[in-house]
């Protein structure tokens, strides 16, 4: 049975062995769930009328500034029919390749910034994880 994180206007599910961390129920939604391995899954509510591309521009340069030389390619992912926008961006830490996925989804409610990230080889098993706290995530939203 998958654990359950309710903040206001805004639901997801989670595997129940991962931790659900940095939590803010506040009117702009924040959390974190932490993998057991290096698998994090992040979700942050702006206002509706936010600038996604801001935002995503603001991810990539602090990952750049803490990484340096990082690849970062434009994506579009369709996730129970609901098309989400982003960024896939990989980068090295000490010898191992981190995969990170930036999302953004907009509804008359906020627009909620998803941020995915984990090791490339463990991201084979979180992925479809990830993308099921998503559909779980886009179940409680606004179509």
């Amino acid at each position: 049975m998958p654990a359950v994180c309710e903040l206001p206007g805004v639901r997801f599910e989670y595997p129940e062995n991962w931790a659900l961390e940095d939590i803010a129920p506040g009117p702009l939604a924040q959390a974190t769930v932490m993998a057991p391995g290096t698998g994090m899954w992040q979700l942050c509510q702006h206002p509706a009328d936010a600038d996604a591309e801001a935002l995503f521009d603001e991810a990539i340069a602090t990952l750049r500034k803490e990484y340096r030389e990082i690849e970062v390619l434009p994506a579009v992912e369709s996730i129970d029919d609901r098309e989400l926008d982003g960024y896939d961006v990989n980068f090295f830490y000490l010898d191992l390749v981190v995969a990170v996925w930036l999302r953004a989804i907009r509804t008359p409610q906020g627009l909620y910034m998803i941020m995915c990230q984990a090791e490339d080889r463990e991201l084979q098993q979180v992925g479809p994880v990830f993308r099921a706290m998503i559909a779980s995530l886009l179940r409680s939203l606004p179509g």
